[in-house]
């Protein structure tokens, strides 16, 4: 949801369902790593990208590289969501938050930004 007089914001998450999760900004990167062609439609559409990496080595092991690649395009920044458990399961990825929870976060960003 774009504010008056805000620039354009987007999250990145592994895949579709996570995107569903984070709600409209959202895009599903379909994986891991981001490609050219990903990092190019972004930069032409967003001018700020929040990566949503899943708690995973790999994942995580592509942070650094996503956000390289990115930062030299737009201006990125990296929601790490915290390990924690839920319900007795160790969290790995942002679907396994709460809506409550997720909906406050990506809040606190759009008006961040």
């Amino acid at each position: 949801e774009m504010r008056p007089g805000a620039m354009p914001l987007a999250f990145t998450s592994e895949g579709p369902l996570d995107a569903g999760r984070l709600r409209a900004p959202a895009l599903a990167q379909i994986g891991k790593f981001l490609s050219d062609a990903q990092v190019e439609i972004m930069a032409k559409h967003f001018t700020t990208i929040i990566q949503v990496p899943d708690l995973d080595t790999a994942g995580q092991a592509n942070v650094e590289s996503n956000s390289k690649r990115l930062g030299a395009k737009v201006m990125t920044d990296v929601w790490a969501i915290p390990a924690v458990q839920i319900n007795g399961k160790k969290t790995k990825d942002i679907g396994d938050f709460p809506q409550a929870f997720v909906d406050d976060n990506v809040r606190q960003y759009l008006l961040q930004y």
